[in-house]
């Protein structure tokens, strides 16, 4: 169901049973780690980021902060939700704040990380969604402005159905996907909502035509492969090449074109000056074990599944998902260089 945002925070509040979370505001959560446990990992990010799909409801997008949770009992995670309103109707300001308000959060988990292990590079592991997930990942990238130098540096990110193309007929039944019913007050939201994309759409294309910004979607592609977007201590990060990258894709997505995903994995490949990653066609696993290329060879990496719907890969394939990801993450961490140590 489409509720509005006041309803979805009265049912994460009884929703007691599963991963507690703080609200920040309507689109930003947190969920705090427990002071008496550890993780089992030689290292660890500072932080997860996960950016939920468009109109994703909380509960929904915890499930997939469950599994980090596990493996990371010590560190917050923020969770980034999204709406149709928020992807295409928001104003600069309210990005900027969204941004300001997890930007706070990561400045903190850097400097908790820091005290904690003074010697380890402060880094946090982003998990996006959608192009609901991949707006709000942009926005961030796109406002984020420190000078701490604990600040957590981006690890590398999961790309899970994402990006689609910048196309009306993609567009309209994403939006409305979550307007269900038939009587007379649903026909009235989705025929509004129908009309306010349609006139933000034609709006957006006649100032793209005159030279201005770009659609939505198109502008949070373009950004997110650029490096320096990812450069948050650009005194500090090589600019030269974006953080790894995994994308995770089906060719039943009735919403993500699977060669849009091949494109721009491809763009990367091109922005990091890197050979063309393995694809791995992930349908008939047998088992969850991928032998990968090393990451510093090759940063981008891709699978891809023939059957799960939209934002259904982890649902239909729990453990191949969740192996891929944890191999990647650990991957990632071995990346990280750390600090050198002085030797007075």
């Amino acid at each position: 169901l489409h509720y509005p945002l006041r309803r979805q925070r009265q049912m994460c509040i009884r929703d007691s049973s599963m991963l507690e979370t703080e609200e920040l505001s309507p689109l930003v959560h947190i969920s705090r780690p427990a002071s008496n446990q550890s993780n089992n990992w030689n290292s660890s990010p500072s932080a997860i980021l996960i950016c939920g799909w468009m109109d994703a409801q909380l509960r929904h997008v915890k499930k997939y902060a469950e599994p980090y949770r596990r493996l990371f009992p010590d560190i917050p995670i923020i969770i980034m939700l999204s709406t149709t309103r928020f992807c295409f109707f928001s104003s600069t300001a309210g990005w900027i704040k969204n941004a300001k308000l997890v930007q706070s959060e990561l400045l903190e988990a850097g400097r908790i990380s820091a005290e904690r292990a003074p010697t380890e590079t402060q880094t946090v592991f982003i998990h996006g969604f959608s192009n609901g997930g991949l707006i709000s990942l942009s926005s961030l990238l796109e406002h984020v402005e420190v000078t701490s130098t604990t600040f957590p540096q981006p690890l590398g990110a999961v790309f899970d159905s994402l990006p689609g193309y910048d196309a009306l007929d993609k567009l309209v039944p994403a939006a409305t996907a979550q307007v269900t019913g038939n009587n007379m007050q649903t026909r009235l939201q989705r025929a509004g909502m129908i009309a306010g994309l349609y006139s933000f759409w034609y709006a957006r294309s006649l100032s793209v035509a005159l030279g201005g910004r770009p659609h939505n979607i198109t502008f949070a592609k373009e950004l997110v492969n650029k490096p320096t977007s990812w450069a948050w201590q650009k005194y500090d990060i090589p600019l030269a090449k974006c953080p790894p990258r995994l994308y995770l894709h089906t060719r039943s997505d009735q919403f993500i074109a699977p060669d849009s995903v091949e494109k721009h994995a491809e763009d990367l490949q091109r922005v990091n000056r890197e050979p063309a990653p393995v694809v791995i066609e992930a349908e008939h696993l047998k088992h969850s074990a991928i032998r990968w290329p090393p990451l510093n060879e090759t940063r981008t990496r891709r699978m891809v599944w023939n059957t799960p719907q939209h934002v259904q890969i982890g649902r239909a394939f729990h453990s191949v998902y969740w192996t891929s990801i944890e191999t990647f993450l650990r991957d990632a961490l071995s990346l990280v260089p750390q600090p050198i140590k002085s030797r007075l």
